[in-house]
């Protein structure tokens, strides 16, 4: 939690958050070695989006058609096909 206000105050320029310094000195050590990502790298790029919303889709189709086969079944059940005789 400590690395998530931290990396929150940096890049929304807030300044350095308000920890003790031995907290402090334990999150420097800690950026140290894992560094904050690039913008790009923070944010899903176009081909990972493109992606999820076509996954996104699909399960909605997927959905759209379990639901109308429902009701397809439900409504024959319901409404006997008459002979036309």
């Amino acid at each position: 939690m400590t690395a998530t206000l931290y990396e929150q105050h940096y890049r929304m320029d807030w300044g350095l958050p308000h920890f003790s310094p031995p907290l402090m000195a334990v999150m420097q050590d800690y950026r140290a070695q894992v560094p904050t990502p690039f913008y790009y790298q923070q944010y899903p790029q176009r081909p990972d989006l493109q992606v999820h919303f076509q996954r996104q889709t699909t399960r909605l189709l997927e959905h759209q058609k379990h639901v109308q086969d429902a009701w397809d079944r439900d409504y024959e059940a319901h409404h006997p096909q008459q002979d036309a005789s």
